[in-house]
């Protein structure tokens, strides 16, 4: 059995990191490249959403690159997760058309990856042009600025 729980904070961690990354870019000169690659990681995760949700659509939506949308991206995965009561498989379709399986647990875990990947060729674009400033968005980050100390 899935531990939602844990999975759902996962979903906090990408939210903090993706609104970080939000703010960085907006205060940056010629980051089209960059705030494209945030939107695909939101439309991403909303793809990955409705799929679970049992739907298959035949392009990638389109996510506003606000915190707002990523507070409610977040808040619907969420929800999603709390929803369940156990790790259905789910069939869905590819944007090419191939039908696929996946657990709902390893679809979570896809699009948590899929984001801490996407945000850390954002950084390496940054630094092969030479900027070297932009948030630190590691794990280890969120839970040192989010959690408790013991």
């Amino acid at each position: 059995m899935a531990d939602w729980s844990e999975l759902a904070e996962g979903f906090e961690y990408d939210a903090w990191a993706n609104i970080k990354w939000l703010k960085c870019l907006a205060e940056k000169d010629n980051a089209d490249t960059e705030q494209a690659i945030l939107g695909h990681i939101l439309s991403a995760q909303k793809m990955w959403a409705l799929r679970t949700m049992g739907e298959s659509p035949s392009q990638m939506p389109v996510c506003s690159l606000t915190e707002d949308a990523i507070i409610d991206l977040c808040s619907e995965w969420q929800d999603l997760l709390f929803s369940m009561r156990h790790d259905p498989v789910i069939e869905y379709r590819r944007l090419n058309g191939d039908t696929m399986k996946m657990a709902v647990s390893q679809v979570i875990r896809h699009v948590i990856n899929h984001g801490t990947y996407h945000r850390g060729e954002i950084r390496g674009l940054l630094l092969a042009k030479g900027d070297e400033q932009f948030p630190e968005t590691d794990l280890m980050w969120f839970m040192l600025e989010t959690q408790p100390r013991s």
